[in-house]
């Protein structure tokens, strides 16, 4: 399968552990409107990539990571599908069992608490889940 891979600088290296900014751009960036919204800005975000050859590698050098599509497509499941179908299926629940529209609203978001509270727990072994490459960029022009 293929891989999902963003170009950022190094901003950190510490203990095999190297942080790299990336800038999130918006797909809408050829929008003819995007100076008048707000989805259109450009977000660095920090991706911390584990690494046992960080002596290669210094603090503002470019470079690539990568991930696994598949690993991609897990990550967006766990982050918005999952939590969205909770919700549902609690609002779906309170409805179903007579309780008012504010108090079943207000379940649906209630049940977000135990899900993001079991993703903290569980964030080792989701870490192993989830692994990014890191390499150098060629810039000999080939």
């Amino acid at each position: 399968m293929e891989n999902i891979s963003h170009r950022g600088k190094i901003s950190a290296i510490e203990d095999n552990q190297i942080t790299v900014e990336i800038l999130s751009h918006s797909a809408c960036g050829s929008c003819a409107a995007r100076s008048n919204c707000a989805l259109a800005d450009c977000l660095p975000k920090q991706i911390k990539v584990s690494s046992p050859e960080d002596d290669v590698f210094f603090p503002g050098e470019e470079v690539e990571i990568k991930i696994n599509a598949a690993a991609g497509l897990k990550a967006v499941f766990y982050a918005y599908l999952l939590p969205l179908l909770l919700m549902l299926g609690a609002l779906t629940a309170a409805v179903a069992a007579g309780t008012n529209e504010q108090i079943s609203g207000i379940f649906g978001i209630i049940i977000l608490i135990p899900y993001y509270f079991w993703l903290f727990l569980n964030r080792k072994k989701l870490n192993r889940q989830f692994r990014f490459v890191i390499s150098k960029i060629n810039t000999s022009g080939n």
